[in-house]
């Protein structure tokens, strides 16, 4: 414990830490949740850099969905939120091939669940078969060519 505090104090003494204002949730954050500027607060906090700078501006969270569960009073990780799912595993999804000229348009069911811009694999809910597509905004499913 002793060792602990001299490191910390040795830390600090070096520069090595730095007290910064970052953004910190001001409730437990569970993963999934889309964050809401209620939910999040600035508050000047001692860090050691060790990875990614975490967000330094509300803006950076608010509207984004929470990856693990965030601590109220702990900076939040740069890699702990991203954007939002739009559909869930068994969510209904259009399907959307285009190739030459020709459009094709089918009904499936979403094997995973994705947010826009992410692969998602998808079943034909008329044929069962199994294809790989990029999700649009809209939650259409644009299938990609299948090898």
């Amino acid at each position: 414990m002793r060792f602990a505090a001299a490191a910390l104090l040795c830390g600090l003494a070096s520069g090595a830490m730095a007290q910064e204002l970052l953004v910190t949730p001001r409730v437990v954050i569970y993963p999934r949740t889309v964050i809401r500027g209620d939910m999040v607060e600035m508050r000047e906090i001692v860090i050691r850099r060790i990875g990614a700078a975490p967000p330094a501006e509300l803006s950076e969270v608010v509207g984004k969905a929470a990856r693990l569960t965030l601590v109220p009073g702990q900076p939040i990780p740069r890699d702990a939120v991203g954007e939002p799912q739009i559909v869930q595993i068994g969510s209904s999804v259009a399907l959307r091939f285009r190739a030459a000229g020709v459009e094709i348009a089918a009904a499936g069911v979403a094997l995973q669940a994705a947010a826009a811009g992410e692969r998602v694999r998808a079943r034909n809910a008329a044929t069962s078969v199994i294809v790989t597509g990029r999700l649009a905004a809209d939650g259409t499913v644009h299938i990609e060519d299948q090898p």
